[in-house]
């Protein structure tokens, strides 16, 4: 391997394996070697911590399918040098990508704080009684998507979920800088599939016609998955790892979305945006679950200005 400059890990997300392949990878290799890790949701400044050489490890996140999906987040760690993350962006381009450059690094880094808490809003309108087919139809209309949030859910699979879940919930570290904004956001419903196990309600999408549903119903479930995604993109700004219009850039790559979460807030009006945000909160404070309002939403809210230099559809 002597003329290997690039490793990428992209095994499953669990951290000791993660851990114990990069430790094994950071003693073969030459000193000159970038190692890069594609986690999605376990903490790469920890994974760091196990190598000797930790400027030359970088975050370069993959989005699935990854040989047909041109997203992709890039970001270094406290410890990475500049060479190592600018070896690392040149790859990336030359992989056929359109990568995202975080401003700084924080576990989950942008657009899987956003789709994972999209998912689980998806599996917590499910445990409140709504079938799979309205969850799908609302997320779809609420989007612009040819298929919507239920359907991915099973098709991301129990043990993804599960560890993004895990991961983002832990409350180990009571000041890392994520659990002291979400706390108990990520916390998984009771009937969330554990140890691989899916249940019925989550691997079977109506596929002979969509059930009816009441129009207020719709509006209802549409306003809860807006508020998800209004309130994450806008922490994920908040946090200082993007700017909003690269947050909306991200989702329309990754995720295919017409436009973007701050397009979509331009579109429906900042205060209309913040009122369905703050309603969520209401509902989730109910349920004894943290729902972060981000000041930033509030302060443009105030301003009742439009985000500045995001696409925004018509109506």
């Amino acid at each position: 391997g002597k003329r290997v400059q690039l490793i990428v890990e992209a095994i499953s997300e669990d951290f000791n394996p993660k851990r114990e392949l990069l430790e094994k990878l950071d003693g073969l290799c030459a000193p000159a070697v970038v190692l890069a890790t594609s986690t999605s949701c376990q903490d790469a400044e920890v994974l760091a911590k196990a190598l000797q050489r930790p400027e030359r490890f970088v975050w370069m996140h993959f989005f699935f399918p990854a040989h047909k999906n041109k997203a992709g987040e890039l970001a270094p760690l406290s410890q990475t040098a500049a060479e190592s993350l600018a070896l690392t962006s040149q790859y990336f381009k030359a992989a056929g990508k359109d990568p995202v450059h975080l401003l700084r690094y924080r576990k989950g880094g942008a657009a899987n704080v956003i789709f994972v808490a999209l998912l689980l809003e998806a599996a917590r309108l499910m445990e409140e009684g709504f079938n799979a087919s309205g969850v799908e139809q609302a997320s779809r209309e609420a989007f612009s998507l040819p298929v919507g949030l239920a359907f991915l859910l099973s098709m991301t699979g129990p043990k993804l979920a599960t560890s993004c879940l895990a991961s983002f919930s832990d409350a180990s570290l009571p000041d890392h800088p994520f659990h002291r904004v979400y706390e108990n956001f990520f916390s998984p419903p009771k009937s969330f599939p554990v140890k691989g196990q899916i249940s019925p309600e989550y691997s079977t999408i109506a596929v002979d016609g969509e059930k009816s549903i009441d129009i207020l119903a719709l509006d209802y479930l549409k306003r809860r998955f807006l508020a998800v995604a209004f309130m994450t993109a806008t922490e994920v700004v908040e946090a200082g790892l993007l700017l909003h219009e690269e947050v909306d850039k991200l989702c329309r790559t990754a995720f295919a979305w017409p436009q973007g979460p701050f397009g979509l807030m331009n579109r429906i009006g900042i205060r209309e945006s913040l009122r369905i945000v703050t309603e969520k909160m209401e509902i989730s404070h109910r349920q004894e679950i943290n729902f972060p309002v981000p000041r930033l939403l509030i302060e443009q809210a105030q301003r009742n200005e439009p985000w500045p230099g995001v696409q925004s559809l018509p109506s």
